[in-house]
């Protein structure tokens, strides 16, 4: 065990963490920024992105997740979103005013529950994000590796993450007016939780042929059990 900027690290998952990559754990580090993990994923380069030549992908087999920033009256807040590739629903989200590792953490526990609700197995999930110093950190990747989730990253930041491009700019055209008007991040976070409610329930996806995301996993399962 050893402590890194006051987070205390078990070096245990990376090593196993390194080991999908067929890489092997450098002992000494003189400095803690960037840490290994950030430095072996940038070594990588595009073995590190593990959906980029996925095809035909299941519900719930790969979860994007990345941090928009909204202005309000009250401030700046920072909400992250973990949403499905498939069926496009969001599954887990977080607001508040840091774009920090708890922020990431409460959106990624949300997508953890909802997840097990649909009895989905999370060693077969893999969960795609930037490179941001959040998702390389130890605390976000070593709950996400202990939960059984694989971890991908991006090569060039948002830009090399178009889908959460997509999903975001969308999600900010249809919504932002309304988040926009709080004046307390609790009124922010029940109106960004009406506004999810309505991108899963009601609002119509062309690429899930005019259904909700919702909708669209209903007949999904209901097609799988018959």
């Amino acid at each position: 065990m050893a402590k890194e900027q006051g987070i205390i690290i078990n070096h245990k998952p990376l090593k196993k963490l390194l080991k999908i990559w067929n890489l092997s754990h450098k002992r000494r580090i003189k400095s803690p920024s960037p840490s290994p993990l950030a430095q072996h994923i940038k070594d990588l380069g595009a073995q590190a992105n593990l959906v980029a030549k996925l095809d035909q992908v299941p519900p719930f087999k790969v979860i994007f997740t990345d941090f928009t920033e909204i202005t309000c009256m009250f401030g700046k807040i920072y909400l992250i979103i973990f949403t499905d590739k498939t069926s496009k629903r969001i599954t887990g989200w977080s607001l508040n005013f840091h774009k920090d590792t708890k922020n990431a953490l409460r959106g990624y526990a949300m997508t953890k529950r909802y997840l097990k609700r649909m009895n989905v197995d999370l060693s077969n999930v893999i969960v795609h994000q930037d490179q941001d110093s959040v998702f390389t950190g130890y605390e976000y990747a070593g709950t996400l590796f202990n939960d059984g989730i694989s971890l991908s990253f991006t090569q060039q930041g948002f830009k090399d993450n178009p889908y959460m491009e997509s999903c975001i700019g969308h999600f900010k055209d249809e919504y932002q007016d309304q988040i926009q008007e709080a004046r307390t991040i609790e009124e922010a976070r029940k109106i960004t939780r009406r506004c999810i409610n309505d991108w899963n329930q009601k609002r119509i996806h062309s690429a899930l042929k005019g259904r909700s995301p919702d909708e669209f996993l209903h007949i999904f399962y209901k097609l799988k059990k018959s």
